[in-house]
């Protein structure tokens, strides 16, 4: 069989199976090396201090300490630095939805980023936002308000609370 003619059969049998020749040529290459292992997921250690988010969109993280974020809006300003004061507007809530803390409108609430008011999670859970971005986090009894939980929020003991956070400005 000449070279012309092995090109003419191999164009008619990816016809068949509709693929297209660089398809072809990656289902050789996958077979062959059969031996390749799976990518793991990305993991965040001990440090637990993601960056921001590379990909556009509603990026998702779940920390090695339980806590887990979900961007809902990505910012368009700076990324948010320890120490700096922020313009913050929020929702805390339990797992049942249930609202326990909220400051929505006015001024907004003016807090120091990095520390652990209203709980510690907060804050851990906002590493890489930017002005301007919306995120909603999840955070576990350890990081919220413990064992003990808050009486004078309505937050009971081991509660795992959700707080969702707009970082409106700084100052």
């Amino acid at each position: 069989m000449t070279t012309r003619q092995k090109k003419n059969q191999k164009k008619k049998s990816m016809k068949q199976k509709k693929l297209l020749p660089h398809q072809h040529l990656k289902k050789t290459n996958e077979t062959a090396n059969d031996k390749t292992e799976p990518k793991e997921e990305q993991k965040i250690e001990s440090n637990d201090q993601p960056k921001a988010p590379k990909k556009s969109g509603n990026a998702e993280m779940k920390l090695s300490n339980g806590i887990e974020w979900k961007d809902l809006k990505p910012g368009t300003g700076d990324e948010i630095q320890n120490g700096q004061t922020l313009v913050l507007y929020y929702v805390g809530q339990l797992e049942d939805k249930k609202v326990f803390d909220k400051v929505l409108a006015g001024d907004g609430f003016e807090q120091k980023f990095g520390s652990d008011e209203p709980v510690k999670g907060f804050h851990m859970g906002m590493k890489g936002m930017k002005i301007g971005g919306k995120r909603r986090i999840t955070i576990p009894p350890k990081f919220a308000y413990g064992a003990e939980g808050s009486a004078a929020k309505g937050v009971p003991a081991n509660s795992t609370v959700t707080f969702t956070v707009e970082v409106r400005s700084s100052k």
